[in-house]
């Protein structure tokens, strides 16, 4: 934690990526004593963190989707976590310390940490690109497998 101690009382934090990395850096950033005051999160999906390990029981019906989330908006918003959800960072300019969005919104940072994850890895083999064949990573991908599994079709995970 060698960096956080380095921060200044009025620092702020932005975080692009959204994902349990993401949140596991909040959580331990939010109980250090010398934190950066301002932390934004900036996430292109349009929900908070969750845990992307449940989505399978989530897709088999076996859970709701509240409980694969991580985050309380509201809980992190009084600890001065600005999340900016549903949004992408288009430009990173290292020279002015700032990130612009997707939408053209620019933030300031002093420090900027990139935890973008991975996607879904498609295997190389015949028929991947086949209509109905789908990666499976996020909510959004459960909810195109459900409606699939609705219509009277069916749905494997490998």
């Amino acid at each position: 934690m060698e960096t956080v101690s380095r921060c200044t009382p009025n620092a702020h934090l932005v975080v692009i990526g959204n994902g349990m990395a993401s949140h596991r850096l909040v959580e331990t950033l939010l109980r250090h004593p010398a934190r950066p005051a301002r932390i934004t999160v900036i996430g292109e999906e349009p929900v908070p963190a969750y845990n992307r390990i449940l989505l399978s029981p989530r897709l088999a019906g076996e859970l709701e989707q509240q409980a694969l989330t991580l985050q309380d908006p509201e809980a992190l918003a009084r600890q001065g976590v600005t999340l900016r959800l549903g949004q992408r960072v288009a430009q990173i300019d290292r020279q002015r310390q700032r990130v612009i969005t997707h939408s053209g919104d620019a933030l300031s940072y002093d420090r900027l940490v990139i935890a973008t994850g991975s996607r879904s890895a498609m295997p190389d083999l015949p028929g991947v690109a086949l209509r109905g064949v789908h990666g499976f990573r996020t909510l959004e991908d459960v909810a195109t497998l459900e409606a699939i599994a609705q219509r009277g079709g069916h749905v494997v995970v490998v």
